[in-house]
Formats: C-alpha cells, sequence, structure tokens
C-alpha cells in the first residue's frame, strides 16, 4: 500500500484540495460557502436583535 500525499478536503463537497486550500475549484462550492457566510450573519444579527428586544422589554414592563 503506497502512502497518500498530504492533503485536505474541500469544506463543501469534500473533494480532495492542496494542503492549506479550503475549498475546491468548482463554482458552486464557493457559492455555497458564501451562501453559508450570510446566512450565518443573518442568524447573529436576529440573535443579536431578539437581545436587545428583551432587555428593552424587560425595562418597559419593570417601569410599571
Amino acid at each position: 500500500m503506497s502512502p497518500v500525499a498530504d492533503h485536505a478536503h474541500c469544506e463543501i463537497c469534500s473533494r480532495t484540495v492542496a494542503l492549506g486550500e479550503r475549498f475546491c475549484d468548482r463554482a458552486e462550492c464557493l457559492e455555497k460557502h458564501e451562501q453559508n457566510v450570510k446566512e450565518k450573519k443573518r442568524q447573529v444579527w436576529m440573535f443579536i436583535g431578539v437581545i436587545v428586544a428583551a432587555v428593552v422589554l424587560s425595562r418597559l414592563l419593570a417601569s410599571f
């Protein structure tokens, strides 16, 4: 059995890529990554919005 050369795998499709690379050269993988990043940012902003709303509501309810 011959040793396998050092390599990594695409984070999206798991195809073999060179060491240090995160994605293969397929456009779909890069697009999918960009979609994932946008979704994650949206989730973070939604979470921050919920926290801010909870603080504001708690302050309003505490004043009654």
